[in-house]
């Protein structure tokens, strides 16, 4: 469940120590600097309308059509009249629309975290190519940190910079940088139909940011829900989890140290 107050959050240390040695001039684009960081952007982590909810609404409304597509069949193989066509048709067409609505949320999730954070997120987009970006989920790393909500702990947009080995992250609730040099822990995640990397870096010498980048793979879910073809699970791509490696310029690891990373 995701915390209502940041002083409940786990990322409440890294808060306290980004705003400590963050300059005032650096503080409108903390993206500025070289260093990781992890900054509010609001006065609660979660807003009353998330990505979640949206989804769910669609979700809702694509069960509504169906339910209504299936009633205007039912009702027009009861006629024999010249509607009966007609009726099927609007039944069909209403079940497909349903069936579509599912869709939506998967699909849109990057346009719909787009419109909620705004500008922060306009300005990324226009300054980075649409390949080197990607929608996730941001979260505490590791499965036992993990909670189904359907709110999460942050909604983000990934900006991925190799130039300069670092993943800049819009989300939300909090604005965030991930330096290739800070990182401590790197490696791959996978909690339930969930896929991404799992990334913990150093904000000062006695704070660390510890984080789950992921998303949702609903191929993955289906080969989960059918046993015979677990074989199959390994085929799919971790996408997040590879563009931070490939950005990052790092290998799957339990820890590295500073000096590893420079070299």
């Amino acid at each position: 469940m995701s915390a209502k107050t940041w002083d409940k959050d786990f990322r409440k240390d890294a808060i306290r120590a980004s705003i400590q040695k963050m300059k005032p001039e650096e503080r409108e684009d903390p993206f500025q600097t070289d260093e990781s960081f992890c900054i509010p952007v609001r006065e609660t982590p979660v807003p009353f309308w998330t990505p979640g909810k949206v989804s769910l609404i669609f979700l809702l409304i694509g069960f509504v059509f169906l339910g209504l597509g299936a009633v205007i069949v039912s009702y027009a193989e009861k006629r024999v009249d010249h509607l009966q066509p007609v009726l099927i048709a609007l039944g069909v067409a209403c079940s497909l629309s349903g069936f579509l609505k599912f869709f939506v949320p998967a699909k849109g999730d990057r346009l719909i975290i787009s419109r909620m954070i705004g500008e922060r997120a306009r300005r990324k987009i226009e300054s980075f190519d649409r390949k080197a970006s990607i929608s996730a989920e941001l979260g505490e790393s590791g499965v036992e940190g993990q909670n189904i909500s359907v709110d999460g702990d942050d909604h983000v947009l990934v900006f991925f910079d190799q130039a300069r080995k670092r993943l800049l992250i819009e989300g939300i609730g909090a604005r965030y940088q991930i330096c290739a040099v800070d990182v401590t822990h790197f490696s791959e995640f996978q909690f339930m139909n969930y896929l991404g990397a799992a990334i913990s870096c150093r904000i000062n010498e006695s704070t660390e940011l510890n984080i789950a980048i992921d998303r949702v793979s609903i191929l993955f879910e289906i080969l989960r829900q059918i046993p015979i073809f677990w074989f199959l699970r390994k085929r799919i791509k971790n996408q997040v989890f590879v563009m931070c490696e490939e950005t990052l310029g790092l290998s799957e690891t339990i820890k590295l140290s500073a000096d590893d990373i420079a070299e």
